[in-house]
């Protein structure tokens, strides 16, 4: 792509037309996809990553000091729950290109994935034909290189080739092909992960989550904790109180590690997270009790409409308008007790 081409992944949606979907900076709500997009966005993490797992020969013909994060996302919408992405851009071979990683965390794998990937990687070239078109220029497309990173906790038997969805004899001159990298959390041991401390840290803590072994001893690896600053420590802990763990157990890990800052700020942490906890207990309390005097409201004024319109309620129609809880429902209910022409009118809208 030549440099006086600037992109902009910022667009909005798209139609049936085939433009990209793109969806630039909306909340992510999957804590997996929140950490593994907030290490992974740090450059210095994404380039370790990247050297770690790509080819040889991709790697050393790559300008890493050149690698920048692009704006938007390109997954299906459908789709967003169980996968998140990252697109970059860097200097290979003196032309600009790109590395686009998919984090995968669906429950089980997808043998479609290379059309998938196909799919994602029309909508960034979509984009960038757009934007060129938009410059007047006629710059050509960038080639991407796509990464699958799967959190899954069974090994794919998919092949990374897209030319394998063509069965055993495409016609190579008429089938467009491309691998893609496919990096598998559960197939590499924690000890033998690559790549800069943060990046080390979130992979062990996204397998682990996987295979249930979140209180791992390697998820808890004081050495590699102490290489990071105390934000990607935190994000590692958030993370893990997040998920389905034993607090108790926990507990037990933040005291047992040793290097005192890091304790202090674990169990200061840890702390934290307990009183958030506690303060949402509470919240969720008061919510629970405003529901409940709010119904309780609600039921006494539509009795109260009643027996100013119709003298006394029938004992068991105003059983049954105090047995109701939902406040749409009781608010539907005053209205009927206002504007119904008899009792017997309105006992029939509270049947339905």
């Amino acid at each position: 792509m030549r440099g006086d081409v600037r992109i902009s992944f910022g667009a909005g949606p798209v139609g049936d037309g085939g433009a990209p979907i793109l969806m630039a900076d909306e909340i992510v709500h999957q804590p997996n996809d929140k950490l593994f997009r907030s290490t992974f966005s740090e450059l210095h993490n994404a380039a370790a990553f990247f050297q770690g797992y790509l080819s040889a020969g991709l790697v050393a013909a790559a300008d890493w000091s050149s690698l920048r994060q692009q704006e938007g996302r390109f997954v299906d919408e459908e789709l967003a729950g169980a996968e998140s992405d990252l697109l970059f851009s860097v200097s290979l071979q003196g032309r600009e290109a790109f590395i686009y990683i998919l984090f995968e965390h669906q429950s089980s794998e997808d043998p479609w994935m290379a059309f998938r990937l196909l799919r994602y990687m029309v909508r960034i070239w979509e984009t960038q034909r757009a934007a060129a078109a938009g410059s007047g220029s006629l710059a050509k497309l960038s080639p991407i290189v796509p990464v699958v990173l799967a959190q899954g906790s069974k090994a794919w038997k998919t092949s990374p080739r897209f030319s394998a969805l063509f069965g055993d004899a495409p016609l190579d001159a008429h089938t467009p092909d491309f691998t893609f990298a496919l990096i598998q959390l559960v197939t590499i041991g924690y000890e033998e992960m690559r790549g800069a401390p943060a990046g080390i840290l979130t992979m062990r803590a996204l397998r682990a989550d996987a295979l249930g072994e979140l209180l791992h001893a390697l998820v808890f690896d004081e050495a590699l904790m102490l290489q990071v600053d105390s934000l990607a420590v935190e994000k590692l802990l958030r993370y893990i109180t997040e998920r389905d763990v034993d607090r108790e157990e926990f507990r037990t890990k933040v005291r047992a590690i040793l290097n005192p800052t890091l304790k202090t700020q674990a169990m200061t942490l840890a702390e934290q997270l307990r009183q958030e906890g506690r303060q949402e207990g509470r919240q969720e309390g008061r919510k629970e009790g405003l529901q409940e005097g709010g119904s309780e409201e609600a039921q006494r004024s539509v009795v109260d409409v009643l027996e100013v319109r119709f003298g006394r309620v029938p004992e068991g129609l105003e059983e049954e308008i105090r047995h109701e809880k939902n406040l749409v429902k009781l608010r539907a209910l005053l209205r009927e007790a206002t504007l119904c022409p008899t009792i017997e009118c309105f006992a029939s809208s509270l049947e339905k």
